[in-house]
């Protein structure tokens, strides 16, 4: 491919930049780097966990690295399930869904999107869920449905986006139990 006419015309920087952009695209989570404030949080073994801070300070982008470690099987910090699982994230409502939806549009790897999965900048990914080939699926539900509408799911693992009512918060641990899954936490407090 580069050695088409069109490529010619740049030089081997430009050509190295293309290519590194293209990389960081496909593969975005490889470029993530942690905070300091964010690396206890990652290496935190425990199956509960929260990570507070104030706005803008990278807790979202966290959580939705977190999810993905976890549905891809792989975590750079500690050992986790092998990728397959049925996940969940909670945010407060629809408009934070978007937000929460791109974030974790930025960290997945585009080569491991499930062909049915769709992602639309204004709108976050169609039907509220997303699916990788790895066979890991992940759902976004939001607290103002409920308790109810968490009812009977049995899930590898839960992000909570801003703390939820206390009746759900009880729900959301009975869904993990069956799978001793994982359940994370992200506030502004």
């Amino acid at each position: 491919m580069r050695s088409s006419p069109a490529w010619s015309n740049y030089s081997n920087r430009e050509l190295a930049a293309l290519e590194l952009k293209q990389r960081r695209y496909l593969k975005p989570l490889d470029y993530f780097t942690p905070s300091p404030g964010q690396i206890p949080f990652f290496r935190g073994r425990e199956r509960f966990k929260m990570l507070r801070g104030p706005n803008q300070s990278g807790k979202t982008m966290a959580g939705a690295a977190e999810l993905i470690y976890r549905m891809l099987g792989s975590h750079p910090y500690q050992k986790v399930p092998p990728a397959g699982g049925h996940f969940r994230v909670i945010t407060y409502s629809w408009d934070q869904s978007r937000t929460v939806s791109r974030k974790i549009w930025e960290l997945l790897p585009k080569e491991l999107l499930h062909p049915d999965t769709k992602y639309h900048p204004d709108r976050g990914f169609m039907y509220h869920q997303f699916r990788l080939t790895t066979g890991s699926f992940c759902e976004i539900f939001t607290t103002q449905q409920g308790a109810l509408a968490n009812a009977s799911a049995t899930l590898d693992g839960i992000w909570v986006d801003e703390p939820p009512p206390i009746e759900l918060w009880s729900e959301l641990c009975a869904r993990i139990m069956a799978k001793r899954g994982n359940l994370w936490l992200t506030l502004t407090p």
